[in-house]
Order: C-alpha cells, then sequence, then structure tokens
C-alpha cells in the first residue's frame, strides 16, 4: 500500500533535464525549508463526522462518530477537544458541546429537544480550536433536516409556474391540501401570506375546494431573492392542528443562472494556451446544465463547450491580445444569454497539467511571455498533498515553454496542489490535481445467512484489508437504518472517503461527491478535474509561510486541561507561586500546581466531569491571597459567517414516500413512548402554567419599598453570560436599555445619560446608590462617565442576580454581587471564577432484545436499528458485531465508516433483508 507523503522528491533541474542556473537552486531550497518549518510548526487537521442518519425529529437524539487527522491522515497529536454546534438557517448557534478526543477518535450524541428546536435545516459543524487558525472553510459541516411533526399533519402538493405579463413576471401557484390518508383537506378557511425574508409581497383570505386545492396568483417584484419566497398558510378554522404552514416558492428561471469562467492557472494571457474551467449555478443553488459558444469580441465563434456533470466543464483555445471574449449560453428552454470572460493579460505565466486516467504520470506544461521571462530566470514548482512536499523542481525555460513528465508514483491518493514561485517567492500559477491509485482501505461486510426472519439475531463479519489483501487494525463506526424511513444515499452524502480525500481539500460544497467515486460513472476522472479547475483549495495563506513572525492565533488542545497565568496588576508576569484549582460542583476536586518562570500555570489528567465550575486561585508562598491578575485560557467558539442559504423544503412539501413514513413512524413511536410512561390508568391533567418569580439571593432590592421588580436576572442568567459585560448584559437583556443616550424624550440634547426608554437609571449595587457620592462637574458626559466607572467593574460572573423596576419618571437597577460588598468594593484579585463548556461523554446506544414469545412495538417504529461507533478490527482485520431485527418484515442498509488512522480511510455497505 503506498503510503501518505513522507517522503521529499527534491529534482535540482527543469523537467526537461535542462541546466539550472545557480539561484534557482538556492530558491527551491528556500522555498522546501519554509514551507517545512511552517507544517511542522503549524500541521493541519480535517475533521469527519459520521451520524446515524441524514434527517431527525425535534425529540430525537443525533448519534456521531468524528475522526480528528492530521493533513496526512494519521491521528492528530494537536487535538484532545472536539467542538461540535448546531446552527440554524438563521446563523443562531442552538447546541454546543464538546467532546473528549483520544488517539483521534471521538463519539458521542446530541439530543435533541422539541421545546428549543424548531422545524427547518440546520447544519451540523465540528472543528477543533486548532482549525480556527484556517478558518471556518476549514472546518467539517453537514446539512441535516430536523422536523417537529405533529399529529393529524397536512401534507401540500405544490405546483408552480412562472409567466410574464406586460414586463411582469407573474407566478400561478396551485396547492394541494391533504391529510396523511391522502384525503382532501376540504372547504377550510386560510390566510395566505406571501413574503420574502422578513418582507410582506401580499396577504388574503382563501379557502379549499372539494379536492382540498387553492389558486394563488401573484406578480413578482423585481430583485427577489427566490430563496427566502414563501408562501404562509394559516388555518383559521377553530379547534386547527396546523396552526401554519410554510411552502417554499420553488423558481429556478433560466436567466438568473449564475456562470462563472476560471482560467486554468488563473489568468488568461495573450498568446498562451489556457484551458478554461466554468461552472453554472441555477437559482436553487445547484449545478445547472449549459451549452455555449466561446465568442471574440466581432461575435465570431471560437469554439463550442458543454456542460459535463453538475454545470461544470472546460475548454481549450488560444487568447489573443486586444481582444475581449464572451459566451453566448443556450440556457435550458432554449434562450441565450452572453456572459463575459477574465480580461485577457498581456504579459504572464500559465501552468497546464493534463492528469489522464491509466497513465502513470502527469504532463506538465509551462509557459511564459517574453516580458516575464526577461524579468526572471529562477523558478520553482511545488507540489504538496496535504501539508507535506512531495515533489520540487528548479526550472529553467527553453525559449518560453517548460514541458515533460512527472510520475503519479511520487504523490499519494488524493487532491495534489501543485504552485509555481517566481524568484520573489511569490506564487504566480497554481492547479489542484486528483491521484488515485486505488488504495483505499477495502471493507468487506457479510452476514451469517442471506436473509433473516423478523426478531432475528443478525450477526455482520466485518474484515477490512488494504489494497495489497493485508489486514488493516483500525478503528470504524457502523450505522444500519431501515430502507422504509431511511435514504442511505451514497451518491449524495460524502463519506469518510470522499470527505478526507476530496471534499475537505475543497472551498464551498461539492455536490454530489459520491459520483467522482463511483467506477459505473465512465466520464467521473475527467469530471473531477474540472471540479478542481473551479473550486479552490482549503489550507494556509502563502504569506503566513513566509513570515518567519506568524504565530498560530488558536493554540492546540491536547487533552482536556485548565491552563492560565498569573500577573502582577501592572501586567508583569508573575513565576513560582502556588496555584489552586477548586471545584464548585461534583465531583469534589483540588488540584495544586506552581506558577512557572512566565507565570504561566496548568492542570491536567483532570477526572470526568460534565459541567464543571472551576475556582483558580494564587497564594503567595506564605499562603496568603495575592494581589495578582489570574488569566484563565478560555475557549472562543467560531464566528458563523457562512450560513447555510439552500431553499428550505418542510418534510410536508411534496412528500416522498421514505420521508412520510419516516414521520408517520415517529409519531406512532412517540404514542407508544407515551403508552410507557403514562400506562393505562393515568389520568392526563389539562396543562397548567405555573408563572413563579425569579429572586435573587442576598438581594436589597427596595424598589417601591417592597413593591415586585419587572424583570429579574438570576444565577441561571449570569452563568449563561459567563464574562460578559453589565452593559452588555443589560443591552441584551432590559428592553428599551440605552447605554449612551443623548436625547431624552423631553426634546433637549443633554449629557449621556444610561435610560430605559426615556427614563433615567438610577443604579444601586448591593443596596448601596452609586450617586451617593457624585458630585457634578462641568463636562459633557461627566455623569455618565462617573456611572460607567461601576458598572464597568463588573462582569456576569461577579454579580449574584440583576433587578430592574419602572417607576414613573425614572428607572431603579439593583446589582447584587457574590461578594456583597457594593459599589466601593475594593475588587478581589487571585482568583478566577472558570466555567468551561460542557464535555458531553459517550453513551450506550439503546440495542432491544427480542424473544420468540415477545413483541417490543416501540423498537420496531425506530428508523436506527443500530449504531456502534467503536468497532476495533483485530490483527487479522476483523470484527463482529450483532444486532436483532425488528419484529416485522423490511430491508436495512449498513455503513460502516473508519481509518486505520495511519493514512488510510474507508468505507464499505451491506444490505440485509428480513423477510
Amino acid at each position: 500500500m503506498l503510503s501518505r507523503c513522507k517522503l521529499l522528491f527534491v529534482t535540482l533541474c527543469c523537467l526537461m533535464s535542462l541546466a539550472a542556473p545557480a539561484q534557482n537552486k538556492s530558491l527551491t531550497k528556500t522555498l522546501i525549508s519554509a514551507i517545512d518549518s511552517f507544517s511542522n510548526h503549524s500541521p493541519a487537521e480535517k475533521v469527519f463526522l459520521q451520524t446515524d442518519r441524514p434527517y431527525y425529529s425535534a425529540n430525537d437524539t443525533i448519534w456521531m462518530k468524528a475522526w480528528v487527522l492530521d493533513a496526512g491522515l494519521n491521528y492528530s497529536k494537536q487535538s484532545g477537544l472536539l467542538y461540535v454546534e448546531l446552527i440554524d438557517d438563521t446563523g443562531k448557534l442552538v447546541i454546543s458541546q464538546s467532546m473528549p478526543v483520544r488517539f483521534g477518535i471521538s463519539f458521542g450524541q446530541m439530543v435533541l429537544d422539541d421545546k428549543t428546536i424548531a422545524e427547518g435545516r440546520y447544519t451540523l459543524r465540528a472543528y477543533t480550536n486548532w482549525m480556527q487558525n484556517e478558518g471556518e472553510q476549514s472546518f467539517f459541516t453537514k446539512q441535516i433536516y430536523i422536523s417537529n411533526t405533529i399529529d393529524d399533519a397536512w401534507l401540500v402538493n405544490s405546483d408552480f409556474k412562472l409567466t410574464q405579463k406586460q414586463g411582469e413576471q407573474n407566478i400561478q401557484a396551485v396547492l394541494r391540501l391533504t391529510n396523511a390518508d391522502k384525503k382532501p383537506v376540504l372547504l377550510k378557511p386560510l390566510q395566505l401570506q406571501i413574503k420574502n425574508g422578513d418582507k410582506s409581497l401580499g396577504k388574503d383570505n382563501l379557502q379549499t375546494d372539494f379536492d382540498g386545492k387553492l389558486d394563488i396568483n401573484f406578480n413578482l417584484p423585481d430583485k427577489v431573492d427566490s430563496k427566502h419566497l414563501v408562501i404562509i398558510a394559516k388555518d383559521m378554522s377553530k379547534g386547527n392542528v396546523n396552526p401554519k404552514l410554510i411552502v417554499p416558492v420553488t423558481l429556478n428561471r433560466p436567466e438568473k443562472i449564475d456562470v462563472q469562467f476560471l482560467p486554468e492557472s488563473g489568468q488568461m494571457v495573450a498568446g498562451l494556451p489556457a484551458r478554461i474551467g466554468f461552472k453554472a449555478v441555477g437559482e436553487d443553488g445547484n449545478g445547472a446544465d449549459i451549452s455555449g459558444d466561446l465568442l471574440d469580441n466581432k461575435g465570431g465563434v471560437i469554439t463550442t463547450f458543454k456542460s459535463l456533470y453538475k454545470g461544470m466543464g472546460s475548454f481549450i483555445f488560444t487568447p489573443e491580445a486586444g481582444i475581449v471574449y464572451s459566451a453566448k449560453i443556450t440556457l435550458p428552454g432554449g434562450s441565450f444569454r452572453v456572459y463575459p470572460l477574465p480580461l485577457v493579460q498581456a504579459k504572464g505565466v500559465s501552468l497546464h497539467i493534463s492528469n489522464l486516467p491509466g497513465r502513470d504520470s502527469l504532463m506538465v506544461t509551462i509557459y511564459a511571455s517574453p516580458e516575464i521571462l526577461s524579468g526572471s530566470d529562477a523558478w520553482s514548482l511545488i507540489a504538496q498533498s496535504g501539508d507535506k512536499i512531495c515533489y520540487a523542481a528548479n526550472l529553467a525555460f527553453n525559449g518560453n515553454i517548460i514541458q515533460g513528465a512527472i510520475s503519479k508514483n511520487r504523490f499519494v491518493s488524493g487532491v495534489t496542489r501543485f504552485t509555481l514561485f517566481n524568484a520573489n517567492k511569490a506564487p504566480v500559477a497554481e492547479r489542484l490535481v486528483y491521484i488515485d491509485h486505488h488504495d483505499a482501505l477495502q471493507v468487506a461486510i457479510n452476514t451469517d445467512k442471506p436473509s433473516y426472519q423478523p426478531k432475528d439475531s443478525i450477526a455482520l463479519q466485518i474484515k477490512v484489508t488494504g489494497n495489497d489483501n493485508k489486514a488493516i487494525m483500525g478503528s470504524f463506526a457502523l450505522a444500519v437504518t431501515d430502507n422504509g424511513q431511511v435514504k442511505a444515499d451514497s451518491s449524495n452524502m460524502p463519506d469518510i472517503r470522499s470527505y478526507m480525500l476530496l471534499c475537505g481539500d475543497l472551498k464551498g460544497t461539492v455536490e454530489g461527491p459520491g459520483y467522482y467515486f463511483d467506477k459505473k460513472n465512465a466520464d467521473k476522472d475527467e469530471a473531477l478535474d474540472n471540479l478542481l479547475l473551479t473550486q479552490g483549495w482549503v489550507g494556509y495563506d502563502w504569506k503566513d509561510v513566509f513570515n518567519p513572525k506568524y504565530q498560530p492565533q488558536f493554540k492546540s488542545e491536547p487533552e482536556i486541561e485548565v491552563s492560565g497565568q498569573i500577573s502582577r496588576v501592572g501586567g508583569k508576569t508573575v513565576g513560582g507561586l502556588p496555584v489552586m484549582l477548586l471545584s464548585t460542583k461534583k465531583p469534589t476536586l483540588m488540584m495544586d500546581t506552581v506558577s512557572d518562570e512566565n507565570g504561566h500555570f496548568v492542570f491536567k489528567n483532570l477526572p470526568r466531569i460534565d459541567t464543571a465550575n472551576f475556582i483558580v486561585e494564587v497564594k503567595d508562598k506564605k499562603g496568603k491571597m495575592f494581589e495578582a491578575n489570574v488569566n484563565v485560557d478560555e475557549f472562543t467558539p467560531a464566528k458563523i459567517t457562512e450560513v447555510n442559504t439552500t431553499p428550505l423544503k418542510p418534510w410536508y412539501v411534496n412528500s416522498d414516500s421514505t420521508l412520510l413514513n419516516y414521520v408517520k413512524q415517529n409519531n406512532a413511536y412517540l404514542k407508544e413512548s407515551d403508552k410507557i410512561n403514562y400506562p393505562a390508568g393515568t389520568r392526563e391533567l389539562k396543562e397548567v402554567i405555573i408563572k413563579g418569580q425569579k429572586t435573587v439571593k442576598g438581594s436589597h432590592f427596595f424598589a417601591g419599598y417592597g413593591a415586585s421588580p419587572d424583570v429579574v436576572l438570576d444565577e441561571a442568567d449570569m452563568r449563561k453570560a459567563n464574562k460578559m459585560t453589565i452593559e452588555e448584559l443589560l443591552i441584551h437583556k432590559i428592553k428599551g436599555f440605552i447605554a449612551a443616550n443623548p436625547y431624552p424624550c423631553n426634546g433637549f440634547p443633554t449629557s449621556l445619560e444610561y435610560t430605559i426608554g426615556c427614563n433615567p437609571i438610577v443604579f444601586f449595587i448591593d443596596g448601596f446608590p452609586v450617586d451617593e457620592f457624585y458630585v457634578p462637574h462641568p463636562g459633557f458626559i461627566d455623569h455618565h462617565e462617573y456611572i460607567k466607572s461601576f458598572i464597568g467593574a463588573f462582569t456576569a460572573e461577579d454579580v449574584r442576580g440583576i433587578e430592574e423596576k419602572d417607576e414613573k419618571n425614572y428607572s431603579i437597577i439593583e446589582i447584587t454581587t457574590w461578594s456583597g460588598n457594593g459599589a466601593f468594593m475594593k475588587r478581589t484579585h487571585g482568583r478566577y471564577l472558570y466555567r468551561p463548556m460542557p464535555v458531553t461523554w459517550p453513551k450506550q446506544f439503546y440495542k432491544p432484545k427480542y424473544t420468540a414469545k415477545t413483541t417490543n412495538q416501540l423498537a420496531d417504529l425506530r428508523p436506527t436499528i443500530y449504531w456502534e461507533p467503536n468497532i476495533i478490527t483485530d490483527t487479522a482485520g476483523k470484527a463482529t458485531v450483532w444486532f436483532y431485527a425488528k419484529g416485522k418484515p423490511g430491508v436495512y442498509t449498513g455503513v460502516l465508516q473508519g481509518s486505520d488512522l495511519s493514512g488510510n480511510v474507508g468505507v464499505g455497505r451491506i444490505t440485509v433483508k428480513v423477510k
């Protein structure tokens, strides 16, 4: 088996074996040294997250396993913590948790709650703190749909027709509403609203006919973002069970297709042959098939082209100086549109790589214009797989061309990045190619019987080998799902192989990644090369590589630990001081250490704690509190800038039979669960909402001489706010709070004030009025600065609670601190309250048992039959797992994925029949 790129091949001559100038050798050595140094100092990481299935309900558990590998697909030594987040389609973080990682492996679960999870499309995101150095583009992301179903829900069959009338676009929509048994929802009064994002485009009241149909007609305004165009239908009948339906208006107008043209080496240069990749994306965000003609500025046809897969393709021509090129595209439906190509550059370099399947070498051709050659004699070509250099060459031009072959055996399977550098160490051309040695792990899964009976015990024998047929020890996860409820489609879902070798190295979403690995697709290699022409590489920036002062912003976390630094109030670090770590929750924990010469301290080998609260305390060598600042290294979650904008299709709109069956079975599952939780004879009481007033322990609140506050923020609110400043907290939590209001409601400009609406605020801290010692001074913002100096001294972790009360002409805010020492307290130094993100430890997936005489209706309704994240193959490459079939016939799909953690990954699938 070919190992991941471990050897450095340096060619100290050009590809055609021409003599290379001495300065070329120096340039290449300098580049190699810089790249190697950077890779060793800042090794890349990749994460792949396998889930038990692609969609869930809001009361489900997402079972998952993660592989945290380095760029060479060995287990990463950088990270011992993985962060997994659930993000809704507005970019809001809904769930955030951390999971322990050992030897590149982590598995666990994310529990959903139907009280907080709204129905919709979500992004499951996974990354380590170290991966934040390469940015959000390097994170693993996966789109999942979460349904929040109700019993007797309606289904919607929608159809849209777009017409042009007197220069306006008109949409004719037909909606047909049925129940789950396909019976029409007839004569129902509905309120309909057309919305584009937050903007309402119209509202009307209609009633379904005897077939459950609604005919809707409306004009489409200009510049409407169709991705967020929906029809909202509200049931206006009494006792409605379907209060609101959201139906996306699906449009895919040909004139809205976006086409990009991307030269192979980054630019088109006059007189140099160019291969142009192109990508067409429809209004729905998916690839669109197109064909077209390449035109010069006189309308002459240079060549023709056609997309091959998912709107991508390429063509070759030689651009001329002074010519502006365009493409006349034939759109779906037969209409035409003209798109401009990038401008032709007067001088430059072009890098061409031909990667033909079945050939043992890559053909490399480099062209340069005369002006470029006269300015530089030193050129280097570097090729990397992951972050390792697999090939480096000094180049010398023979005329204006360099041409030759490079053996594919120099590279490993996956994406290889070629970069051409000039004498100034500046990258002037780049090209990605995919190398496939067909050396993925061979994963075989076999059953002990050709088919099974309901309730049978099913045993699966697993064997993993390399392409040399040698046994492989590795870590794998298996998900077995019911085909009647789950579509485990390999063509549309990235697996560990397609992700680690392809998708994880490319920017943006790779549509239909399974296509490029399916041997049945004769054009898959050409389609894959087109993909690499049109999507960029994920990785570091070259300017960081050549910056000797570069330091990663985010540190690695090899294990779960508490670390930080001790410094004097003036900022100077202090070494040699005793530091103690105390837990404020069970299990009881007390650890001590000593800060090093730079004031750093670290606590390792912590016990297993789910939700931890720690106090870090520093004392002098005599055991007394030390006047010092304690700073603990806290995790900063990654920003959310790339929000999924794929059109949302609720489960009840144009449902396919598999998804509809899943929803039905899930509703039945909930009913069976209720029978277990509330057995026969149990009386269900009507819902009673008890509104309890929050309280703040130790509060001195006295507004209105005993009147209750209008707003109470208690200890739970403070824990969530963590280190948020009090000012920030009040802005987020107190309606109408203004931190610096220059224009009170009397209409006369005055000094800045803290206000709630028009009311000025009177602040109390531990019952003491902050204004007690205020003496007015001339100046525009004197009073505001005085108040800010006090509330700015606290963060949420210093405070036990906040209460607010509105009076007629003013408002009161009482702040209760943990110390109770009031506004003029001397802040305690030498202590730090640290609340790390809760760690989620793995739980056991429930594996129900059957006997011939018993039934398990609850288990028969589950979509995931079996989930095992911790399968370890032995020295013979073998493992065995077993589980019970449901109590009724069906067909199951099993997906096994994993890695040997030493450079190789693989995936296997099996179909199990229960008759």
